[in-house]
């Protein structure tokens, strides 16, 4: 028997239209409650119905609108966000702990009547059963959890709809988690494990560059021109200018004749030589500069992403720290930068190449040099980052900023989940080439498989709210089976899982009695049992769970319903032959 289960759920007065329904969502126990009356019956259960790792799987199907994931919402939400969204709604549910031990969430007027003690006024608390006594037990710990809610929904991507906002809570007996989106780190995780070698999932990732140059780039002006000499040592130690200022003087001294800057007394410039650091200056705009390397965009693409590495760490100091010289700060970087050229032959000409490579090799030199890699993350693994960059294909990249890696590449390189963990920021990484179905089956899916991954050390529960929407009917008759195939494969916990749906293949993969369904309109809904589901035949499920008022469209309802004449021609379009022969004799 599973410890840490949801056995049962009381719904005694709600604003979704559902009044004293109860709905048992455990096969090893049979719950009843009826006017204070509380009885838990254990039973004989078909152990592993579901496998080793499942203990239970119940499903909620009605209409739209009928209430399905106002119920899911009941189980999952915490009490704040129950107030806030289910307000008014009066119920209880019962949570099989261990041993005799359970546990009751829910209004505290109905655990009055439990308990029969007016005074008590508690919304979650422990009790056992003796001698038919439904009695309080004090919790004897401080609140750990016994099991994990983990509520997974897709919220629709509309606008005008009010999104919830919801908190996970982890602070008492039950951790409660909300999930409706997934990061492209875990789906791409997911799909390496599990679908790399599936035909019909031709993903594609895009990897682009998410950082912009600066539109006037001074700073790498200043990174590859700046001469070793005493005028840009001087300009830099000068405390009376701001950063600003001093990127603006140091490219009117580098752009423009020096000697005339300094005033001298010349008749004019030097416009040979004013020309020439003008054209440096150029040299640096972007679009001069997808032109000198057009031709090696690989080169390039990773030139970019080390100058905009090295630009955003600068960006991140202060242009200077008075006092605290054990400190980094952008007159530092940029001093340091100076010596670096200085003390080598090698770089101090720096800005006078073009080769991509050279530029590269400085880069990475000067970043390992220039940050401390113990408080900038981001630079953690930057020359394996390039290395693998440089190492791909050149028909892999698009364009100087992005690249492109189908899902069997990214599966076979652990080097691409790093990238995706430690370098978000610098990556804006896409799926392409998949379909709306494919997109919400591998969203579900790598929320299901996280989950159930992670390690904790008490059950779990998985509510999955629709989660086959817009899937084509042979994803969907195949959901449960690959939940079940997925679950054991990364997990030793038991997990239980409640589902809505409008799916009748969900609904043939599980017996009747975990099958609940909305009936009725309004404020008078009942819930109940199906009469057929497991293995049983999709018509019969549909019109007997589903409450289809007619087994054809409306629209072609309607038209057979004009048919006055047995010579129509629509009947010539009807392709159920039973129902055309009918017609064509002229009966109704």
């Amino acid at each position: 028997m599973s410890e840490g289960e949801l056995i049962f759920t009381y719904i005694n007065n709600s604003k979704f239209g559902l009044k004293k329904q109860s709905i048992n969502f455990s096969d090893n126990f049979e719950v009843a409650y009826f006017n204070g009356d509380l009885t838990i019956n254990r039973k004989e259960k078909n152990e592993n119905f579901f496998g080793k790792s499942v203990s239970n799987i119940s499903l909620i199907i009605g209409k739209n609108g009928a209430g399905k994931s106002s119920i899911l919402q009941l189980i999952s939400f915490d009490k704040k966000s129950r107030k806030k969204y289910l307000p008014n709604t009066v119920f209880f549910s019962i949570y099989f702990v261990r041993d005799n031990e359970y546990y009751f969430e829910g209004s505290p007027s109905l655990a009055r009547k439990i308990l029969n003690n007016g005074d008590f006024n508690k919304e979650e608390f422990f009790f056992k059963i003796e001698n038919e006594q439904i009695t309080y037990v004090p919790p004897k710990n401080k609140p750990a959890p016994f099991i994990t809610t983990i509520y997974q929904t897709l919220f629709p991507n509309i606008s005008w709809s009010e999104k919830k906002k919801l908190n996970s809570s982890s602070g008492g007996f039950i951790a409660k988690r909300y999930t409706n989106s997934v990061g492209v780190d875990k789906v791409m995780n997911f799909m390496s494990n599990h679908l790399s070698d599936n035909e019909e999932f031709n993903a594609e990732f895009t990897f682009r560059q998410k950082q912009k140059y600066n539109s006037k780039p001074g700073e790498l002006l200043f990174l590859y021109e700046a001469t070793i000499d005493d005028v840009n040592f001087e300009l830099l130690r000068n405390k009376e200018l701001g950063y600003q200022q001093f990127l603006d003087e140091f490219k009117i001294i580098n752009t423009e004749d020096r000697n005339y800057y300094h005033q001298e007394k010349y008749d004019s410039p030097n416009e040979k030589l004013l020309n020439e650091k003008k054209a440096r200056r150029d040299h640096y705009i972007r679009t001069n500069q997808d032109k000198i390397y057009n031709d090696d965009i690989r080169g390039y693409f990773v030139l970019r992403m080390l100058e905009k590495i090295y630009l955003s760490q600068l960006h991140n100091l202060e242009w200077t720290i008075n006092g605290e010289k054990t400190y980094q700060s952008k007159r530092k970087i940029l001093e340091r930068v100076q010596e670096f050229k200085k003390n080598s032959k090698k770089w101090s000409k720096i800005g006078n190449t073009n080769d991509v490579y050279s530029k590269i090799d400085f880069l990475q030199f000067l970043l390992d040099d220039c940050f401390d890699k113990r408080k900038e993350d981001s630079l953690g693994g930057l020359y394996e980052l390039t290395h693998f960059i440089m190492e791909l294909p050149e028909e892999l990249f698009e364009n100087s900023n992005q690249f492109v890696l189908d899902i069997k590449t990214f599966s076979r390189h652990e080097l691409v989940s790093t990238i995706v963990k430690n370098f978000s920021n610098i990556f804006d990484i896409k799926a392409r080439n998949l379909s709306d179905g494919q997109y919400v089956y591998c969203s579900t899916f790598t929320q299901i498989f996280e989950a159930v991954k992670e390690d904790t050390d008490c059950n779990l529960l998985l509510v999955l709210d629709e989660p086959d929407i817009n899937m084509h009917p042979e994803w969907s008759r195949c959901f449960i089976n690959n939940v079940l195939e997925l679950i054991p494969s990364f997990t030793n916990k038991k997990v239980q899982l409640v589902i809505s749906t409008h799916s009748p293949f969900l609904v043939s993969d599980i017996p009747s009695s975990n099958v609940y369904q909305i009936q009725g309109e309004g404020n008078n809904k009942q819930l109940s049992t199906v009469d057929k589901s497991f293995a049983a035949n999709i018509f019969d499920i549909i019109s007997g769970g589903f409450y289809l008022e007619y087994p054809i469209g409306e629209f072609a309802r309607k038209k057979i319903d004009t048919i006055k004449s047995k010579k129509s021609n629509i009947i010539n379009l009807i392709d159920d032959p039973f129902l055309a022969y009918v017609l064509t004799r002229g009966d109704k």
